[in-house]
């Protein structure tokens, strides 16, 4: 049976609604110790948000929540000289924490000094009235029942190394990582989840195989839009030789890499021939060890510059997709974010849908959620045209792109 959510958890969500409210997409208790491999006083970090703004630059901002008074709990003055650690070691351009009673004056200056934002229980109060949230609106996806998903996954971690591997990559890695690393591990971990996935599953299982996915998906979602910004800060050619080199790393960089297999090139041409080799094929292995990307690249490019051509639409994707994920799971009535063009932002998430379906092969049940239209239909049968070929003008020759995408290679780099 399902277990209640206890004070310090309904807190957290109500937090989260907030923020997502005011326009960022918003995770809970990012797991820090499966991260870093250390022991932390601060285990997880209770609200992590990721902001972007019309021009896709992003703000990140780390919270902690405070509901307990006991006497062996830290005080609000050690969550604040925390945040400065915090800060640092997520990434964070801004820290909060947020306590369920009213605050001191000497601790508002105390937060004021190390930089931190501290919110109270009236100060909460404020922004929820002039958001017009009501004390029993609907959670969203931050809908406290949806936990029961992720203990769900824990549970099953437990017995499970496959399982393990994944849900440590979601609750912690997943929200850590620079971009391109956590696409790249984004997609493979979706196609084992994928095939692990089954309508004959018993239900708890096939619950926590969802929530994993559904997690997977956005964090790949997430790390799209921080590459779409790039996209629309520098030309295309600069940005796809970006993609190329960052793709075709491994354990070392792309120049590491490359001045390594040059250095293989020169010892094998000079050994080959006195081994007998005719030299004429001895040339064919130069480039043996040359970093290559994976072969989605070039939709993957495509896709990130079609995503920088809509800016302001693409800076909402992952709170839509978010949003109808947590429908898909059973959140209590959640409906979609405000945006400022539903129907820029569904069409992009198509797009995004369709590379996911070409790369990681999975069943199209677990898809859906992101191919229905603005009016919260199911997927369309083709794609709605501007009358330029592409869903969004980008002409006929990317649009084969996608349609290529399923064919292409799938092996994850």
């Amino acid at each position: 049976m399902p277990r209640s959510p206890d004070k310090g958890e309904l807190f957290e969500c109500r937090v989260a609604r907030l923020i997502a409210a005011e326009g960022a997409f918003v995770r809970r208790r990012i797991n820090l110790d499966a991260q870093f491999g250390e022991r932390f006083t601060i285990t997880d970090v209770d609200v992590l948000s990721f902001g972007f703004s019309a021009t896709l630059e992003l703000r990140k901002a780390a919270g902690e929540c405070k509901t307990t008074d006991a006497k062996n709990a830290p005080s609000i003055g050690d969550r604040l000289l925390w945040s400065a650690g915090l800060a640092r070691i997520v990434n964070a351009d801004r820290t909060f924490v947020a306590v369920a009673k009213g605050a001191r004056e000497s601790e508002r200056n105390l937060a004021s000094l190390v930089g931190c934002e501290l919110l109270d229980k009236r100060d909460i109060e404020r922004r929820e009235a002039v958001l017009g949230i009501a004390p029993t609106d609907p959670y969203g996806p931050h809908d406290p029942r949806l936990s029961r998903f992720r203990d769900g996954a824990k549970d099953l971690a437990k017995s499970d190394e496959d399982i393990r591997r994944l849900h440590r990559f979601v609750i912690s890695e997943l929200w850590l990582s620079p971009p391109i690393p956590a696409l790249k591990k984004a997609l493979g971990a979706a196609r084992k989840l994928g095939e692990r996935w089954s309508l004959e599953l018993p239900e708890t299982e096939k619950g926590a195989v969802e929530w994993l996915f559904t997690e997977t998906v956005l964090g790949a979602i997430v790390a799209l839009v921080q590459l779409a910004g790039l996209g629309y800060r520098q030309p295309e050619d600069v940005l796809a030789r970006y993609l190329h080199e960052r793709l075709a790393e491994g354990l070392a960089d792309y120049r590491a890499l490359r001045e390594i297999s040059r250095q293989v090139d020169k010892v094998v041409t000079a050994m080959l021939p006195r081994l007998g080799v005719d030299p004429a094929r001895s040339v064919e292995a130069i480039g043996f060890f040359e970093p290559k990307p994976p072969s989605y690249v070039e939709p993957l490019t495509e896709l990130v510059e079609r995503l920088a051509r809509q800016p302001a639409a693409t800076a909402q994707l992952a709170r839509l997709a978010d949003a109808r994920y947590a429908l898909y799971l059973g959140a209590d009535g959640s409906v979609e974010p405000q945006l400022g063009d539903v129907r820029a932002a569904s069409r992009l998430l198509r797009l995004v849908a369709t590379f996911l379906r070409g790369q990681v092969r999975v069943p199209e049940t677990l898809l859906e959620p992101l191919f229905q239209t603005s009016d919260g239909r199911g997927p369309p049968e083709e794609e709605p045209s501007n009358g330029k070929g592409s869903p969004d003008g980008a002409g006929d020759a990317s649009h084969s792109l996608f349609e290529e995408a399923g064919r292409a290679g799938r092996e994850h780099n």
